[in-house]
């Protein structure tokens, strides 16, 4: 698409495109209710999108690297859309 503001997966039905949204956070960091907002307002609703929020304030690389959980779901969640 040339013009990737011009999308508009409600207007024209060939445009979209099945998407998944897998949203990690930490509930404590200062973009929790935005990652929560987006989760909500997602426009590529589908049965695959998920958001994990754990405890702690921890963003980016420190999250992956720190948390176990988060670790194993994100492996989890791409055996799970590609297998």
């Amino acid at each position: 698409m040339e013009n990737a503001s011009a999308f508009d997966p409600l207007g024209d039905v060939s445009l979209v495109v099945e998407n998944t949204l897998l949203i990690v956070a930490e509930d404590e960091e200062p973009q929790a209710t935005q990652n929560q907002d987006l989760y909500d307002e997602n426009l590529f609703t589908t049965s695959t999108n998920e958001i994990l929020l754990r405890p702690g304030s921890a963003h980016g690389v420190a999250l992956l690297q720190s948390d176990e959980v988060v670790q194993e779901r994100l492996v989890d969640w791409f055996v799970d859309l590609w297998l």
